[in-house]
């Protein structure tokens, strides 16, 4: 797996060179800003120098829109954060062991799909941050 993701590397690396070396400036543009931007880096899931990668924010992404998804006209942030740390408390200590067990249209499927991304507790806060969000 390691060599393949040095591969991919490689080879979009050399991608990137070849457009700075082309007649086009656009091609040469657009590779100024992919090195600048450190995109390779972001890519190949390089933590940054507050220790987040592309990937994990991509996780997070994912994880939050699973947690906006949980929400209702009735529910609020402080439902939301019990009813996590519920599951978190029972259910998940033996669910974590194998695949997602719960149907997909269940509530239970999520909360697994949140955990399995990142187990840890959500406070009222950070799910009320996360509702609040325009983000994904």
């Amino acid at each position: 797996m390691m060599a393949d993701n040095q591969l991919t590397i490689d080879a979009t690396l050399h991608f990137i060179e070849s457009l700075g070396a082309s007649d086009d400036p656009i091609a040469r543009k657009a590779s100024n800003h992919l090195m600048e931007t450190h995109f390779l880096e972001r890519i190949a899931n390089v933590e940054n120098g507050r220790g987040n990668s592309f990937q994990s924010k991509v996780l997070m992404a994912r994880r939050n829109t699973l947690l906006k998804s949980l929400d209702g006209p009735r529910r609020t942030a402080y439902d939301l954060s019990q009813e996590l740390s519920h599951y978190r408390a029972t259910k998940w200590k033996e669910d974590r062991k194998g695949a997602n067990p719960y149907p997909s249209e269940t509530r239970e499927h999520k909360l697994f799909q949140i955990l399995k991304i990142k187990d840890s507790k959500l406070s009222e806060r950070q799910i009320r941050t996360i509702l609040k969000s325009n983000m994904i």
